[in-house]
């Protein structure tokens, strides 16, 4: 595969998985519990929290603050630790929240 198909396969699997967040049919600690698959290595994490149901930018930076994860960060840089951690404190936080 040339870098063209990489990186437009790593984007439809990108857009289907905020589909899929929006619409329940995925959870964000499926996708944070489990090994990162390679299209998704260079997402944003803040961009996965923000595609969760009634978890919009503002409690999305919030949980990655308290979590002391950078805004900036991407899926493959987290440790399992800092992903765990992660989810944790989002649910201590929001206990209503499915994520």
């Amino acid at each position: 595969m040339d870098a063209l198909e990489v990186a437009n396969d790593s984007r439809s699997t990108r857009a289907k998985l905020k589909r899929d967040l929006k619409a329940g049919e995925v959870r964000a600690r499926d996708i944070l519990l489990r090994p990162i698959p390679k299209t998704l290595r260079t997402m944003k994490v803040i961009t996965l929290l923000e595609a969760v149901p009634s978890l919009g930018t503002t409690k999305a930076a919030m949980i990655l603050r308290h979590a002391r994860v950078a805004p900036e960060a991407q899926l493959g840089n987290l440790s399992r630790r800092e992903r765990t951690g992660l989810l944790l404190d989002a649910r201590s936080r929001f206990p209503n929240l499915d994520l």
